[in-house]
């Protein structure tokens, strides 16, 4: 995912950014970001995720309306209801 969408999708979603980070995978540990990602901005955010895409959190759903990160099977129950 580009650096642009990946910001946007973060500012929509008003999640926190670490949210974003897939925080139990290996390219996260071997760049030790757990120290750094909580004092990123948005931009610096998607730009480090954007330049390793096993870095995001999957699956990503960009809504309309709402961004869901991660699977829930309780977020996505709802987010199929709104589209219906």
């Amino acid at each position: 995912m580009d650096q642009d969408s990946l910001s946007l999708a973060m500012e929509k979603s008003g999640l926190d950014i670490r949210k974003f980070f897939n925080s139990s995978g290996k390219a996260y540990r071997e760049r030790n970001l757990k120290e750094v990602v909580g004092g990123l901005s948005i931009k610096e955010a998607a730009k480090i995720i954007s330049e390793d895409s096993m870095l995001l959190k999957r699956p990503l759903l960009i809504g309309e309306d709402r961004v869901v990160v991660g699977f829930s099977e309780e977020d996505y129950k709802s987010l199929i209801e709104d589209l219906v």
